[in-house]
């Protein structure tokens, strides 16, 4: 009974993923040729929505009559990909392969400022727009995977760059506000084995709790590198 009851559940995870494959190749049967191309496009650049503009090759349109499959085998910077479709001709009995080559319009949402803002200013949600940029071609294609998500936290980031309004913002134009900057004054604290002085200091450069900063003690005048602690102090194990 008990290897019955196996066989019989076995037999049921098959049923279940067999429906489950049919449901999957029925819609995407219903899909045109020019939507199973978008469908590829979108799952190559991590997109939002897709176009097909037109057919480039073969003859400005498409080789077959229902696509089963694309995957996109190469692109560049001037909206055009080159694809490979898997599909049926009117008639034919069995799949053909063939590339296709296509120019395209690929969206995805970013941030966009909406006044200039300068180098070291913070960011809030007030200051920008989401809006949808075409990554399929332009400066914005080389980008177009280090775009600032629309999810990131822009109150804990300020301009490293200065951004334009319009323009799209790349995550390497901001980063995250310092919980110290050069110039602030610092509690310095030197340890040695199990002796541990205490004197006042001055931040040499930005940084952030848990990370190792430069500092400059105030009397001696002497530079340290220690771990930055929350309440503005710096730890030197010497």
């Amino acid at each position: 009974m008990k290897t019955l009851r196996i066989d019989m559940t076995k037999n049921w995870i098959q049923a279940v993923s067999l429906i489950v494959g049919l449901v999957s190749w029925a819609a995407r049967a219903q899909d045109t040729p020019e939507q199973i191309l978008e469908a590829a496009l979108r799952q190559h650049f991590s997109a939002d929505r897709a176009e097909i503009l037109s057919v480039l090759e073969p003859r400005g349109a498409l080789p077959f009559d229902r696509v089963l499959h694309a995957e996109v085998l190469s692109e560049n910077a001037s909206g055009e990909a080159r694809l490979l479709v898997r599909g049926y001709r009117a008639g034919d009995s069995e799949a053909g392969k063939s590339e296709v080559r296509v120019k395209h319009a690929t969206w995805v949402r970013g941030w966009s400022p909406k006044r200039k803002i300068s180098p070291g200013e913070a960011l809030s949600s007030e200051l920008f727009e989401l809006r949808e940029f075409n990554i399929g071609e332009g400066l914005v294609h080389e980008y177009r995977g280090a775009l600032l998500s629309p999810q990131a936290e822009l109150h804990h980031l300020e301009a490293k760059n200065t951004l334009v309004p319009g323009s799209f913002v790349s995550s390497s134009a901001v980063r995250r506000i310092p919980d110290l900057r050069r110039g602030d004054v610092i509690t310095l604290q030197l340890v040695s084995g199990g002796v541990r002085l205490t004197t006042s200091g001055t931040a040499l450069e930005s940084s952030s709790v848990d990370q190792n900063v430069r500092v400059q003690a105030t009397k001696s005048k002497r530079e340290f590198v220690g771990k930055l602690l929350t309440g503005q102090r710096v730890e030197v194990m010497l």
